[in-house]
């Protein structure tokens, strides 16, 4: 065997070690270039084993037998694949995306073509020539193509990272580089055995290179893929640690990460002898936006309001969003009080500017409760839990407010909880009570309607206002069964004063929100109407303006169909929102009721006055009626009455009452009619 022969083996055992390898680490790791240069070296094993294959029939004149010509065909074709996997890999590696099925198919398919024509052609050309000229020929074009692809596929690795990166990818691109050198040196020694006619002494030291250069490739990958798998470690651990201390959605801190500083703030605001500043920030009212526009229009208002929080404070400032629409901010020093009450209006006034989401402009605001340590509490807890506390009394006080935290909130807080527990059980013990409120008209003096007003027996604080506990019972989700309740007593009273002989007339219920997002509430009224006998058109639901004018498409479907169904629909609160005359014109109403605090100084105040005569001219543009609440003085009637109002409630005719005491109004003011002539004596005779 000739030390060509055997340099060639020497290769052929390299490239397999090495394509094993390759093989074994991307069954491990399926990584796609592993799988290219896995077929690379496997197509160089039989390259070589083909080369040398032709080498012996050379050395023993079969030169032109066709088993001579199929095993250069398959040297060639094993040269050319051998390329394309080698420069698939490369590709993979630096742009960091696979080749297309359809690019390496055409490639692969190029590469067999030219692999089967070119041996054919170089063998008919030699023959033509009677010449030795073919065998160098295939060297030099086989030996020319592997080292300008293994120089190419050097400089992608080399470039694909950073040198400092790692060891493993610059051990496999300098290795790329010596074994395209190496290629290179065998082009020069096929040229000097040709003209030579004998091969270079030092040809069979070349197997030791080759060999070492085909370990140090296997061996730098090796370490090239043990050094991916700790750098994606460490980034899992640290994707994994970020995730546990900060909110998904917004990438702020989370509740845990924010006391953990909060902790750490104390201690150094103790060593110092300084003040800290907890704030704790509530939404208004993003609840009806994600009811009304949906989560996703939500869950973008919160990154907006994340964004602009951050840009506003400092960065020793820490902003943490702590679940749904609550946001906290650590200031970890405060001069003065005074330093905190001004961050706190910053913040509010930085919310107040329109947010576009999907195109449509939204206004926000925020209630905002403020801790310092340490007057209001040396521990982060506490400290926490007194900023909510004061975020909390800021709601009450009429939202987009901010409230320094004071002891007596926690008292405050701990009845809100009593009140609640005792909510709980206010309808199954009966201690729930409907009060009605005539509603007249203008024209005839009579009571045309009862709006109902909810009362509460409570055991220990007497009776209750609507006021007291409605927003309570709004926030827990009692307000459900509650309104169902008041529906069903107020359908069951109107059929009792039918019945007894009393006229017919209209009752007006509050509708909430939370009953409005019951997907079968319009089957519940129906349900109601039927049970009780009372005429759809007798039962009038009254919705704030705010609920009528961001009402979704599922909510103005159910006000339709209670619409179809006869029912009556009216926007309580009018003037008090933001209403569009576009969405007013689409939306399904009988009615508006003018608000109380624009009637109250109507007849002295020229804004409310105007106010009050843009709500009847609009009313009246649009074909709908207009009923004032609140009226309580005389000059506030007679300026309803001269500028067209069609209906009007409030103290100065009566405030509400009792069912029965309802009853025997109705009953009084049947006989007054019917004594002077207004009305014929009904054939019924009234009960009281």
């Amino acid at each position: 065997m000739s030390s060509t022969v055997s340099t060639l083996l020497v290769q052929a055992v390299g490239a397999l070690f090495t394509g094993v390898v390759f093989a074994h680490f991307q069954r491990v790791f399926q990584h796609g270039y592993l799988r290219h240069w896995t077929r690379a070296w496997f197509a160089a094993a039989t390259m070589v084993i083909a080369v040398a294959a032709s080498t012996m029939l050379r050395d023993a004149g079969h030169t032109s037998g066709a088993l001579y010509v199929a095993i250069s065909v398959v040297s060639m074709t094993a040269a050319l694949l051998r390329v394309v996997w080698l420069m698939f890999g490369s590709y993979e590696i630096t742009a960091r995306q696979s080749v297309t099925a359809v690019r390496q198919r055409w490639h692969l398919i190029a590469a067999v073509a030219i692999g089967v024509a070119m041996p054919l052609v170089v063998l008919a050309l030699g023959a033509s020539l009677q010449a030795p000229v073919p065998a160098l020929v295939r060297t030099i074009v086989r030996t020319a193509i592997s080292a300008t692809a293994f120089f190419v596929a050097a400089r992608l690795i080399l470039r694909a990272r950073p040198w400092h990166a790692g060891f493993g990818h610059r051990l496999v691109g300098v290795s790329f580089l010596l074994y395209g050198a190496e290629q290179l040196h065998y082009l020069g020694l096929a040229v000097f055995a040709y003209v030579a006619g004998h091969t270079a002494s030092y040809t069979p030291a070349l197997n030791i290179i080759d060999f070492l250069l085909q370990f140090s490739i296997a061996l730098g990958m090796v370490i090239w893929l043990l050094e991916d798998e700790r750098r994606s470690a460490i980034d899992a651990a640290t994707q994994i640690e970020h995730l546990a201390y900060h909110d998904t959605l917004t990438g702020l801190p989370n509740r845990q990460l924010f006391l953990d500083r909060l902790d750490v703030a104390i201690a150094s605001a103790h060593r110092t002898g300084t003040q800290l500043g907890v704030f704790f920030l509530d939404l208004d009212r993003f609840k009806l936006i994600n009811d009304s526009l949906g989560h996703s229009v939500g869950d973008k208002l919160l990154q907006v309001v994340a964004r602009r929080i951050r840009a506003l404070l400092r960065d020793d400032d820490t902003v943490t969003r702590i679940g749904g629409d609550e946001f906290t901010i650590l200031v970890p020093s405060v001069q003065k009080v005074e330093d905190a009450t001004v961050v706190a209006r910053r913040v509010r006034e930085t919310l107040k500017h329109p947010i576009v989401i999907d195109g449509r402009e939204l206004f926000v605001s925020a209630s905002v409760g403020v801790s310092l340590y340490p007057n209001d509490g040396d521990d982060g807890e506490t400290l926490l839990k007194n900023a909510d506390t004061a975020m909390y009394r800021a709601k009450t006080q009429g939202r987009d407010t901010v409230q320094l935290y004071a002891p007596a909130m926690n008292a405050r807080a701990l009845e809100q909880l009593t009140l609640e527990n005792r909510l709980r059980r206010a309808l199954p013990n009966g201690e729930l009570e409907l009060f009605y409120q005539p509603i007249v008209a203008m024209s005839t003096r009579r009571i045309c309607a009862m709006e109902t007003v909810l009362r509460w027996h409570h055991p220990e604080l007497g009776l209750l206002a609507p006021d007291a506990f409605v927003a309570l019972a709004e926030t827990t989700g009692l307000i459900v069964p509650i309104g169902e309740w008041v529906l069903r007593t107020a359908c069951r009273q109107l059929r009792e004063w039918h019945d007894a002989g009393l006229p017919e007339i209209r009752a007006a219920v509050n509708l909430s929100v939370r009953q409005l997002q019951q997907a079968d509430f319009a089957s519940l009224v129906a349900e109601i109407l039927a049970e009780t006998h009372i005429p759809p058109e007798t039962l009038e639901l009254e919705l704030t303006e705010s609920m009528a004018m961001q009402s979704d498409g599922d909510a103005l479907g159910k006000l339709r169909e209670l619409k179809r169904l006869g029912v009556r629909i009216s926007i309580d609160d009018f003037g008090t929102g933001y209403s569009s005359l576009s969405a007013l014109r689409l939306f399904p109403a009988d009615s508006l009721k003018i608000d109380r605090s624009f009637v109250g100084q109507i007849a002295t105040d020229p804004d409310d006055a105007a106010i009050a005569e843009a709500v009847i001219a609009l009313a009246r543009s649009l074909k709908l009626h207009v009923i004032a609440e609140g009226v309580e003085t005389r000059e506030q009637l007679e300026f309803l009455r001269d500028h067209h109002c069609d209906y009007w409630q409030g103290f100065l005719f009566c405030q509400p009452r009792p069912a029965a005491a309802c009853s025997a109004m109705l009953a009084r003011e049947v006989m007054v009619r019917q004594s002077l002539g207004i009305i014929r004596p009904s054939t019924r005779p009234l009960r009281r």
